[in-house]
């Protein structure tokens, strides 16, 4: 595959829940990590190389040392910076043979994450036809938020509304009216690049505040998709359903795969599933299952991944793809 544009990364995946008690923001300036911190589920893997332990060569001559590399000449070391997990690039891969292109993923990254947060994912698909797949992944826009005092830029396809009942409500509606026909205009683009613009090959993939915007899109677009893949997160609030178009009599349901963790406590398995439930009269046929071994940390920069929900993501697209040439 060929990347146009590899970007940054985020620290962590914000949510439309609240910080539990006692957890202190310490973010400062862009990208740093703050209380939500906690979703990575305790550990140190995704953290940086300083805060895990990790131990440079010496100048290239293989030997361990302790604390930063210093260079031949024994200069003092110069430290790279972090990285400012912001991003401002849409990211496709696509196969390097355009001929062997069959199946489209759409991919919606989570809050505070980028296009990148997909990737990893991608890399661990474990199916015969990867090659045969073009992954499309948008870039939400740059935002300036504040939430709980934390003030910070960040990519976020909407900014929540943290005085609402549970977080999870959308503070400014236009930005989703935008975000949203901005996609579906994607959506059909894409579509004219697959076999025959056959919209049963492209699968829209969200990840934490991505995943209620995949099902969002797949239940508007004026054809009908493969399915949707919602990882990690929950579906839009219900006050965004009314305006839903009707299914066409007869017309066949969007199938969709909903994983959450049991130790998320940033989306709550129960409470996703209620959210999921909420978009079955709307035509959504929705699978869920609840990962005992999950957590949240969707975002790049502290992401963690987690053999049975890849397996589970590997099989979906089996299922779906597997018997089309």
């Amino acid at each position: 595959h060929v990347a146009d544009r590899h970007g940054g990364a985020a620290d962590v995946s914000r949510s439309p829940r609240r910080p539990e008690p006692g957890a202190v923001a310490t973010g400062e300036g862009r990208g740093d990590a703050a209380w939500e911190g906690a979703a990575d589920e305790g550990g140190d893997e995704g953290a940086s190389w300083k805060a895990s332990g990790w131990h440079s060569s010496n100048g290239g001559r293989g030997e361990a040392m302790d604390g930063e590399a210093q260079d031949d000449a024994g200069e003092a070391p110069v430290e790279a910076p972090e990285p400012w997990y912001i991003d401002e690039h849409d990211l496709v891969l696509e196969p390097s043979e355009p001929s062997d292109h069959r199946f489209t993923i759409i991919g919606l990254h989570s809050c505070s994450g980028g296009p990148d947060d997909l990737v990893p994912f991608f890399h661990r698909l474990s199916v015969s036809f990867r090659r045969q797949i073009r992954l499309v992944v948008p870039c939400s826009p740059l935002r300036r938020e504040n939430h709980y005092g934390w003030e910070k830029e960040q990519n976020s396809w909407f900014e929540y509304d943290d005085d609402s009942k549970d977080g999870n409500d959308i503070k400014h509606p236009e930005q989703l009216l935008e975000q949203r026909a901005r996609l579906l205009r994607l959506l059909e683009s894409e579509r004219k690049r697959l076999p025959n613009g056959d919209g049963s090959r492209m699968v829209l993939w969200g990840l934490s505040q991505g995943a209620g915007l995949a099902i969002d899109l797949a239940l508007r677009s004026p054809f009908l998709v493969g399915g949707a893949l919602s990882l990690r997160g929950m579906a839009l609030p219900r006050e965004s359903l009314h305006d839903l178009p009707p299914r066409p009599p007869g017309a066949a349901p969007v199938h969709v795969l909903a994983i959450n963790g049991q130790q998320d406590w940033l989306c709550p398995p129960d409470v996703a599933r209620a959210s999921y439930e909420a978009l079955w009269p709307h035509g959504a046929h929705i699978t869920f299952i609840t990962e005992p071994t999950l957590g949240h940390a969707c975002a790049r920069g502290r992401q963690k991944l987690n053999g049975p929900e890849l397996r589970r993501v590997s099989k979906f697209f089996h299922d779906l793809w597997g018997g089309l040439g």
